[in-house]
């Protein structure tokens, strides 16, 4: 039986294995899907300029261009960035999907790819992407406030290792014209804080590798960072752990999810203090 909330969407497969491109094919021209093929990254961001699909099929060992190059690519461009993307890869292993998750992905789903978990693996990563796209517009709605704010030379710099986050912070400081840089991790931070100077660094607490709190001593310790605004960031919101942060050295702690309507005059806040 067909799946009514599949028919008529289309579907762009980026994918160099014709195995693979054929069971996606069967499995969503069935339920009548448009389903349209590249076999390679080059070929599959071409298309793209000419077709806005309802999702991407993308795998990420490619020659010329991997999926990686590709999603990058797509969420640097403004008409697709909210493109729901599903990776596929031949080489799960522990940590695989974590990995896509957080590098902006909104499904994966692991080759050989099984025609009984397709749709609903499918189905789930459009259910993760709608639900993200709306909270993204609910946090753009709040950030419109009447009052200006005055951010010529204000530099933020985000250290976080989840992707969601990294998209609504991101949202929240591109509507009001901020420059905005990401790192993903405490390493990334120190070697970034080598070249650039930002006016606040917005940072979470738990990341893998080093942590924020690791990430906090190492900037305090240096005398060209020493002075930076550090604002920490977790999930895990509690009178005891925001107190532990202002005493480590952080100048603010903010718990998710985060206030659009403040954040940024929060921040330019803390900088002036």
């Amino acid at each position: 039986m067909q799946d009514q909330l599949v028919a008529g969407w289309t579907i762009l497969i980026i994918e160099d294995e014709p195995d693979n491109v054929n069971v996606v094919r069967k499995v969503m021209e069935f339920h009548g899907a448009n389903v349209y093929v590249a076999d390679n990254g080059i070929d599959g961001l071409q298309m793209l300029t000419n077709m806005t699909p309802s999702l991407v099929l993308l795998d990420l060992s490619m020659p010329q261009m991997d999926g990686w190059e590709v999603l990058r690519t797509l969420r640097s461009k403004t008409g697709l960035a909210q493109l729901p993307v599903i990776a596929l890869t031949a080489h799960a292993m522990s940590g695989d999907e974590e990995s896509v998750m957080a590098a902006g992905f909104d499904g994966y789903i692991a080759k050989p790819i099984r025609i009984n978990t397709l749709l609903p693996k499918i189905k789930e990563a459009l259910q993760r992407a709608n639900k993200l796209q709306q909270a993204q517009a609910s946090a753009v709605n709040q950030a419109r406030r009447p009052a200006s704010l005055d951010v010529q030379d204000f530099r933020v710099l985000i250290v976080e290792d989840e992707f969601d986050s990294i998209r609504m912070v991101s949202k929240i400081l591109s509507y009001h014209k901020v420059e905005t840089r990401i790192v993903h991790n405490g390493f990334e931070c120190l070697s970034e804080l080598a070249t650039y100077t930002p006016s606040v660094i917005v940072m979470d607490l738990a990341m893998p590798g080093k942590n924020g709190w690791e990430t906090l001593y190492e900037i305090r310790a240096n005398p060209s960072t020493q002075q930076i605004p550090v604002v920490a960031v977790t999930a895990y919101g509690s009178s005891n752990v925001a107190q532990d942060a202002l005493d480590a050295g952080f100048n603010a702690y903010f718990p998710k999810p985060l206030s659009p309507a403040t954040f940024v005059s929060d921040l330019l806040r803390i900088v002036k203090e």
